[in-house]
């Protein structure tokens, strides 16, 4: 793990959680202690995924218990927090309304640094391609990102996320880079480090240890990079831009070797297979969408016209239909997400 990035508190009123936000692209909106509630939705993730034999991640249209999600939005989604932290970012980029859509659920995605499957990106890479999206990501209106709730905190096993700070300023993929002096020195060592992943897991190098360190390559460019850790506690309620460049937190090291002893499916070159029973070390992610109009047409853009999306643009669209009419966060209680996703298909259909 890389030092911990110094997030911001859930105590904090909607405005300074705002004002966190636009300065560093993610905000922590809430925290529960409920240790029932943990350990419920714990039990029901494990019973769906059981149920699908344990793929590495599910679509929430796949995802079928109704407890779950009346847990997820009567504890969760239906907080004050959330509520206030929207409806404040809405009035600050003043983008009308910001809603949450359909995403996915994730079980035991440890990323495998030694297999050089563990490498940053951005949610909004894919979008540089396309001059519609890339005009759409420097219009302050574009609000998309990732809602993520952790059902575990993030430690030594994984269980969260890592960043680099302020790589959302400016994108190495693409044009979207405000001009802000004095952090050109983050820019040019975050410029520099995607050369050198680049060249590392082409030629399979990232995974060399560093004697006397717990690190391997990699993950040494990284933390030269300045890549933090975000430490959530379980039930934690985050939110990360799609422009800032980030990764699943991968499992430590000296843990990882211990469990290659423990486990024969688990190897350097496979990593950590998605059926394997970790106990209370499971790692269960939940990701919703959220955005504004604008950010939602620009991806629902990138899903109707990058052929590399194709299959999975039909599978994303498919879902979300069928999520709208039948799951209750959103047939019930996110209304507005149903309407905004067919404002999005009636541009593209129009064009």
């Amino acid at each position: 793990m890389f030092q911990a990035f110094k997030i911001n508190s859930s105590k904090d009123a909607a405005k300074k959680k705002v004002e966190f936000y636009a300065e560093n692209e993610i905000a922590l909106i809430s925290e529960n202690n409920d240790d029932d509630l943990l350990k419920s939705l714990r039990k029901l993730f494990e019973k769906e995924f059981k149920k699908n034999n344990y793929p590495q991640d599910l679509y929430m249209d796949k995802f079928k218990s109704k407890e779950f999600y009346e847990l997820i939005y009567s504890k969760i989604l239906n907080s004050k927090e959330l509520k206030e932290f929207f409806s404040e970012l809405s009035d600050k980029y003043q983008c009308g309304p910001i809603s949450i859509f359909p995403c996915k659920f994730m079980r035991n995605y440890f990323p495998n640094t030694y297999g050089n499957t563990s490498t940053f990106h951005s949610d909004a890479q894919g979008q540089h391609k396309f001059k519609y999206c890339e005009r759409s990501l420097s219009n302050k209106k574009n609000i998309m990102g990732k809602l993520v709730i952790n059902l575990q905190k993030n430690s030594k096993y994984g269980g969260g996320i890592d960043i680099l700070p302020f790589s959302y300023k400016k994108n190495m993929d693409g044009t979207w880079q405000p001009s802000i002096s004095k952090f050109n020195f983050n820019f040019k060592r975050l410029k520099v480090l995607w050369i050198l992943y680049r060249l590392l897991i082409k030629f399979n190098l990232g995974n060399i240890e560093i004697p006397f360190t717990n690190t391997i390559l990699l993950n040494l460019f990284s933390r030269i990079a300045g890549a933090k850790t975000v430490k959530l506690k379980a039930l934690s309620t985050l939110v990360f831009g799609q422009r800032i460049f980030h990764r699943g937190t991968p499992v430590d090291p000296l843990i990882f070797r211990e469990l290659i002893k423990e486990n024969d499916e688990i190897s350097f070159k496979k990593g950590i297979p998605a059926n394997i029973d970790m106990g209370e070390n499971n790692k269960f992610m939940i990701y919703f969408w959220y955005g504004s109009q604008e950010g939602l047409n620009s991806y629902i853009h990138l899903l109707n016209n990058d052929k590399r999306e194709a299959r999975n643009s039909d599978q994303i669209k498919d879902g979300w239909t069928f999520e709208f009419k039948n799951n209750p966060i959103y047939k019930d209680y996110f209304k507005e997400s149903e309407n905004m996703f067919n404002e999005a298909i009636n541009r593209i259909q129009k064009k």
